[in-house]
């Protein structure tokens, strides 16, 4: 049996558990002394750092229908080119344009003006702030379709004002930009409706001045309501059986595009999702960061095993300086 140190080893330089156990209770004063230095230097870490705030605001995700003009109108903004990975055309749900809209640079730009964050972050440049603003930002969706937005800030009451000021501006840009195909339907309806109205008029006071230049009155059959000399009732009554056919086209035209308009308001409604807060965001009260605990359990840990591994690596070095002298 050759020895290693004041333990002896197996002829084939295998080390068991118990000689493991050895290693580690030779140096315990090494791995005892780094544990200790590393949990307390995380406590006074801890209690150094300033204290970060976290408030939440919760969105229900919206329910999925027909989204592409939503799209078409975020993509013509330039607000899903800000947002890697999602492209127009593509058939997104409703909860992915609600998660991009809030991760947009678009957004983050207003808070900033709204909040002042270049001064309070004390940024040189508008892009430097907006990139703190995004860094202190989480945007996530759970499995029961709930968008949460958590905002991190040594201020709780400013945490949780930029959190509900997530949400307001996410409602304004989707009554902005979520005009979606039936919105375009219904601007392009009342474009016509507006002509037909217009045509319609038209047809009234045309069909009227010719009723006055020519005392005709219509009282049922056509026919029987012409007071004009023989030579001119043919001419006279197929005019006027013209535009009585014209404005009767005009007033169908009217009530369908009526009736079509209606429909596109409906369809509109329909087409947008509606932003529904479910929880507004609070000021915390307690930090979330830095964890004091956390931090003192990896700082020991992550010092024990390094204690160990020190332990095992001066063994070797010893070991090896013993088999160089016993060679000689």
């Amino acid at each position: 049996m050759a020895e290693q140190g004041n333990y002896p080893l197996s002829n084939d330089d295998e080390i068991g558990l118990l000689d493991y156990w050895r290693v580690i209770w030779r140096q315990r004063r090494l791995v005892g002394i780094l544990f200790s230095t590393s949990v307390l230097a995380a406590l006074i870490l801890s209690l150094i750092l300033p204290k970060i705030y976290e408030s939440t605001a919760t969105v229900l995700a919206p329910k999925e229908g027909g989204t592409g003009g939503l799209l078409s109108a975020l993509g013509a903004s330039g607000i899903i080119q800000q947002i890697p990975g999602v492209s127009v055309p593509s058939v997104t749900p409703n909860r992915d344009i609600f998660i991009s809209i809030l991760k947009s640079r678009t957004i983050a730009q207003k808070l900033v003006e709204q909040f002042k964050l270049k001064d309070y972050y004390k940024a040189l440049y508008l892009e430097d702030a907006i990139i703190s603003l995004q860094d202190a930002t989480r945007v996530s969706i759970s499995k029961e379709g709930v968008i949460s937005v958590k905002v991190e800030d040594r201020d709780p009451k400013m945490a949780a004002g930029i959190a509900n000021a997530y949400t307001e501006h996410l409602d304004r840009l989707m009554a902005q930009f979520g005009t979606g195909t039936a919105g375009n339907q219904r601007r392009f309806v009342s474009e016509q409706l507006a002509k037909a109205e217009k045509e319609l008029k038209a047809a009234e006071e045309t069909l009227r001045q010719f009723q006055e230049r020519n005392r005709a009155v219509l009282l049922g059959d056509m026919a029987n309501s012409m007071r004009l000399p023989g030579a001119r009732v043919p001419q006279v009554g197929l005019e006027l059986g013209r535009l009585t056919r014209d404005l009767r086209v005009q007033e169908a035209v009217y009530t369908i595009l009526t009736q079509q308009l209606e429909q596109a308001k409906i369809g509109e409604a329909q087409d947008m999702p509606v932003v529904q807060v479910l929880d507004r965001a609070v000021p915390a009260v307690y930090k979330s960061r830095p964890k004091t605990m956390l931090n003192m359990a990896l700082a020991g840990v992550v010092s024990l095993f390094l204690g160990i591994f020190i332990a095992f690596f001066l063994e070797y070095i010893e070991r090896q300086k013993q088999q160089m002298a016993n060679s000689k």
